[in-house]
């Protein structure tokens, strides 16, 4: 399952000025969570707005205007427990899936002689 980025009618990124900046393919999926990072230089993290909305939209911009982006994000997103982070300008959101579980592992005793 993958998030999709939102975009216009025509298919173009909504803020093409903010291409440099985030990468659409700047995104992994792991077995527990989305992951998105982003650099932003010159910013800090008073600067960088991260909101997800009613429709299950994550929108990250800036306070100055000069960077939008949307993604839809999946059916299996915790809306209730996404982080971000900002460290030396490089923005990190994380978005757990839901019903992802560390792997059960347990010890089996071996039976036998020698």
């Amino acid at each position: 399952m993958s998030i999709v980025r939102i975009s216009d009618q025509t298919g173009a990124i909504s803020n093409r000025s903010s291409s440099d900046l985030w990468d659409p393919e700047d995104w992994q999926e792991t077995p527990r969570a989305h992951v998105f990072r982003a650099v932003f230089r010159g910013l800090n993290r008073e600067d960088v707005l991260v909101f997800i909305d009613d429709d299950n939209t994550l929108q990250v911009s800036t306070e100055n205007g000069k960077f939008m982006s949307k993604f839809k994000l999946p059916e299996n997103a915790r809306r209730d427990q996404i982080k971000a982070a900002m460290v030396n300008g490089v923005l990190t959101v994380t978005i757990p899936k839901e019903g992802a579980r560390s792997p059960s592992v347990r010890s089996i005793e071996i039976s036998g002689s020698g």
